[in-house]
């Protein structure tokens, strides 16, 4: 275990860049303090925007009546970073990674069907889907 001058501490690392870095598995059997966050398209005549931010974790898109467009953080330092996001309603979610990064390899990813879901995760460089539900 190591600690550095900025109080974050290392598993298996001597130079963290989280309060709590671990290079390895681990388990984890306790509480989350992540957000979850549900918003709603309920203009026919606008789109509604969403910025994800570092203390999100979970986004509800209900879009009865329009698209939501969702944007990534940059997926740059935020290495481990997961978010899942669902949609519910008849129109589409759509997920846009940072300018020069992707989402499994694209700028972009949709979520159109109702109550599709999907979980992607950050490698500090672009943004991976580690689960697709429909």
């Amino acid at each position: 275990i190591y600690v550095d001058s900025s109080g974050n501490v290392g598993i298996g690392t001597t130079s963290p860049a989280y309060k709590l870095d671990v290079a390895g598995s681990f388990r984890f059997n306790g509480s989350f303090n992540g957000k979850v966050v549900a918003i709603a398209a309920d203009d026919p005549a606008t789109p509604r925007s969403y910025n994800l931010s570092d203390s999100d974790f979970a986004l509800i898109c209900f879009t009865p009546y329009n698209n939501i467009n969702v944007y990534l953080p940059s997926a740059s330092g935020r290495m481990g970073r997961i978010y899942a996001i669902k949609n519910v309603g008849d129109f589409a979610t759509n997920i846009y990674a940072q300018t020069g990064e992707s989402v499994d390899g694209s700028s972009s990813y949709t979520l159109s069907v109702n109550y599709r879901s999907v979980i992607l995760i950050s490698d500090g460089y672009n943004w991976y889907i580690i689960s697709d539900k429909t």
